[in-house]
Parts: structure tokens; C-alpha cells; sequence
């Protein structure tokens, strides 16, 4: 199933049972892990505002980031910022009013908008629109794993009903988009019995993460604590890892009050979910956090969104867990605080040292930390690196 590199086993103590039949199946069990962070490199740039890491490109050692104040698109190398421009609006460089993602493809830069990707080059001159057989079906912004970029492969959650008024899930709508021939190659349905969240016109919180390993394309759906294992080249699922997440009871189809949209923000707080997907050669990891009790919800001040109570019921209920995986095998468990975080380009990246006190000051600068994920035994684990570990503040 998952090819592992000598290096990732090099930290693991293998027990096998066997007996003297040559076809008995061998039981292995690895040492108690811990999931650690090493500091691969941290950027720092003359800027005064805020920005958020859309994508990271190994091969060019540059990023991309998005200022939401600005609504301005940010390419950056490792020393300086290169380019910054707002490409949102009707003029002739412009993406739209909305996008879904920022991912690097080569030398250029992609931006997933609503019904078609732009093309834009590292200047962020566009070089071309490219349209798309089904919108996406996130407005979130794209520092989350809603879409992603293999090789000349575009994977994204789409919504694919023709009628966009219907209360029923899209069909088919895990999209995979030949970048090179510009046409569709495979549109992926939704396993039976996945719970999702659905209103018109979009999916909620039914948006599947993804990541990539091993030749095989992962989908995560966040209401279901299932990793499903595609191949990329025909559509297919192969093989599927099972998380040993919290159980809870959720009908097949969540049909959202679409008359009221903020009601349904509320409701969302309620709902177990899992955040995002993560995936290198060696390990696979997701968060998840669990659901606000409804009756805690329903005490929540229906006239404004956030404020000190929110806060509060999120970091008391919804703080993160981590599971990583080697294989199948769920090895690390690991809690962290709620934070900005990217895991994008084979790196977590937060704008805030792990580890340090978390100070909300204004500067003239911003900062990124890149941190690479590793295993470790936990007789290995120190002090200092498990409060790397747990004290996670963006």
C-alpha cells in the first residue's frame, strides 16, 4: 500500500509475532510515537499589514500569500517580496470577485475562482482564463486543502447539480482537470453513507480535503472519519484508512435552513469535523476538533457572529487533534491550540514561532515559520521539543 523510506523507519521498533506456519499473518506494533516539528526555514518581509501562506513552491523556493485587508494577491522569494497586486474586480487582469485557491503549477500561478481557473504568470500578468465544467463549491479562501495541484493534474470539490437551487449533494463532485489538455479527466462520486452538510448553492461544511502520496490521491470528507485512497489515473478508490476519531450521529443529508443563513453558521458549531489533510513519502496527518453541545449554542447571542462567548465555547470544545499515520496505522495523537496554520509545499506554516508566547502587536514586518512534520519515539521527546509540540500559537 505505502512505500516508506529507510529514514522513517530508522526510529521504529518492530515486534512480530509469528509462527512456525509460513502463512500466518504477522502482527507488528511500532514504539509509542510523538508528532514533532523541525524549523525548516523562517521568511521575513517589510510589509505593513497582515498575510495570510496560500502555497509554497520547493522548486522555486518562493511563496505565495493573500493580504484579506488589501484583497491583494502577494508573491514573495525567500528575502523580499516580488510582486503584490489586487486582482480581484472587472478589470482585464482580474480573477473575479472570488476565489477558492492559489497553487502553484510550474512557473506560473493558478487561481481557482468560481466557475474557472486564471492563469497568471509570476509577474501576476494573466496569460490566460480557462473556463470549468462545474463551479467550485467553496467560497473559502484558499489557504485550506479544498484544492490541489499534482503534477499537471487540478483537483477540486465542485458542485455539479444543474440546478443550483436544489437541496440535494453534487453527484460526482471531486473534479480532476488535465492543466495540459485543459479538459476534464475524472469526476468522482461521493461514497454511500457520508454524512453532508448541504444548502443551495453550496456545500458547507460537506467540502472534502485533499492531499497527495504514494501515487494515490487522498479525500478526506470532513464529517466522516474516513481517508479514501483514489487513483488518480482512473478514478478509482483503492484502499481506505479508517480514523479512530470520536463517534457522533449525523442523518445522511444535513439539510441547512437556507433562509436563514446565520442560523446556520450556529448550527455549524455543532458538528465534528475533521480540518484539513496533510500527506508526504512517510506520514499522513488531519486535525479534528470536535462539535459545541447544542444547548451551549443555543444560549449564544443570536445579533452578532463571534465575540468573547464564542471564543470561548471553540477553545473549550473545538480545540484540534492531530492523527498521524504511517501506512494504515494511526501511531501519534496529538492536541494543539486553535491557530492560522498552512500545510502546503510539504511544510506546516504559521506566522508565529511554535513554542513562543503568541503577542497581537502591529509591525512593519511579517514572519513565517516553515516547519517540516516528523515522528519520534517518545523516549526520544524533550522537554523543550514537546512544548514545541503542544504550545502551537499563530
Amino acid at each position: 500500500m505505502y512505500n516508506f523510506s529507510f529514514k522513517a523507519f530508522t526510529f521504529l521498533s518492530l515486534i512480530i509475532f509469528s509462527s512456525c506456519q509460513s502463512d500466518q499473518a504477522q502482527e507488528v506494533n511500532y514504539e509509542p510515537m510523538e508528532l514533532d516539528f523541525e524549523l525548516v526555514k523562517s521568511l521575513e518581509y517589510d510589509y505593513l499589514g497582515r498575510a495570510f501562506v496560500m502555497d509554497y513552491s520547493n522548486e522555486l523556493n518562493i511563496i505565495a500569500l493573500y493580504d484579506d485587508q488589501r484583497d491583494e494577491i502577494i508573491i514573495a522569494n525567500e528575502d523580499e517580496i516580488l510582486v503584490q497586486k489586487k486582482l480581484s474586480g472587472d478589470s482585464k487582469n482580474s480573477y473575479g470577485s472570488r476565489f477558492s485557491g492559489a497553487l502553484f503549477w510550474k512557473d506560473k500561478l493558478i487561481i481557482l475562482g468560481f466557475g474557472a481557473y486564471h492563469i497568471y504568470d509570476l509577474d501576476l500578468n494573466l496569460i490566460e482564463k480557462v473556463n470549468l465544467p462545474y463551479p467550485s463549491a467553496t467560497g473559502l479562501i484558499g489557504w485550506f486543502t479544498y484544492s490541489l495541484i499534482v503534477d499537471d493534474w487540478l483537483i477540486y470539490y465542485a458542485d455539479t447539480n444543474e440546478e443550483r437551487a436544489t437541496l440535494e449533494p453534487p453527484a460526482d463532485p471531486v473534479v480532476i482537470w488535465n492543466l495540459n489538455k485543459k479538459t476534464l479527466h475524472k469526476s468522482i462520486n461521493t461514497p454511500a453513507g457520508i454524512p453532508m452538510v448541504w444548502n443551495a448553492g453550496g456545500t458547507g461544511m460537506a467540502t472534502a480535503q485533499f492531499a497527495f502520496a504514494n501515487e494515490n490521491l487522498l479525500v478526506l470528507y470532513p464529517n466522516h472519519p474516513v481517508i479514501y485512497e483514489v487513483n488518480i489515473q482512473n478514478g478509482t478508490f483503492e484502499d481506505s484508512i479508517v480514523i479512530d476519531a470520536p463517534t457522533w450521529n449525523m442523518p445522511d443529508i444535513i439539510k441547512q435552513n437556507v433562509e436563514n443563513v446565520i442560523e446556520t453558521i450556529f448550527d455549524n458549531l455543532t458538528y465534528p469535523s475533521f480540518t484539513f489533510l496533510f500527506a508526504n513519502e512517510e506520514l499522513i496527518i488531519t486535525a479534528f476538533q470536535h462539535g459545541v453541545p447544542r444547548e451551549e449554542v443555543d444560549k449564544l447571542p443570536r445579533n452578532m457572529l463571534g465575540g468573547p462567548k464564542w471564543f470561548e465555547l471553540e477553545n473549550e470544545y473545538r480545540k484540534p487533534k492531530l492523527y498521524t499515520f504511517l501506512g494504515n496505522q494511526n501511531v501519534a495523537e496529538t492536541e494543539i491550540n486553535r491557530g492560522i496554520q498552512t500545510w502546503r509545499g510539504g511544510y506546516k506554516t504559521t506566522n508565529w514561532p511554535l513554542g513562543k508566547e503568541f503577542k497581537d502587536e502591529e509591525e512593519d514586518f511579517i514572519r513565517f515559520y516553515l516547519y517540516k512534520p516528523v515522528l519520534r519515539p517518545k523516549s526520544e521527546m524533550n522537554v523543550d521539543s514537546a512544548e514545541v509540540k503542544r504550545e502551537e500559537n499563530d
